[in-house]
């Protein structure tokens, strides 16, 4: 195809702009009873602009699901409440990629939202709500996606 400038060999055979995703899966770990605060995670290779969490805390019946595009937030949990055995909550929020609950009860937690991304990295700002148990470690599996 002579004639045309400026055209990227790819785009004369036909393959406009196709570029195979990038991931990259890793683990990150936080105290419950941490004050509020960044966390930055960083060896992801590239700038994310989708990143899944899912997560749980030590010794705990409560696990979550969330995720961010980096603009946009949400998250569901399932937990035991202590208060009685068979009392099981499921809770969703926008405006949320994490939100961990340590001893049952919804006040006592650590909530968090991806606040920035770079070249390789992500970083998470932590709220902590009233008072988390101590001694108790979230831990968290992350999956970091560039399209």
């Amino acid at each position: 195809m002579s004639g045309i400038i400026g055209v990227s060999p790819d785009m004369r055979s036909g393959r406009v702009g196709v570029f195979p995703p990038q991931r990259k899966i890793g683990k990150l770990e936080r105290e419950l009873d941490a004050a509020s605060g960044t966390q930055q995670i960083t060896g992801i290779g590239f700038q994310p602009v989708f990143i899944e969490f899912t997560g749980a805390v030590d010794d705990q019946l409560s696990v979550f699901f969330g995720w961010s595009d980096i603009t946009n937030d949400e998250e569901h949990w399932v937990g035991n409440r202590p208060s009685a055995s068979s009392d099981w909550k499921i809770d969703q929020t926008v405006n949320l990629s994490l939100y961990l609950v340590g001893d049952g009860n919804a006040n006592n937690c650590q909530q968090g939202t991806v606040s920035a991304t770079d070249s390789d990295s992500f970083t998470i700002s932590w709220t902590k709500f009233s008072s988390p148990g101590s001694g108790l470690t979230m831990k968290i599996i992350y999956r970091a996606y560039r399209y």
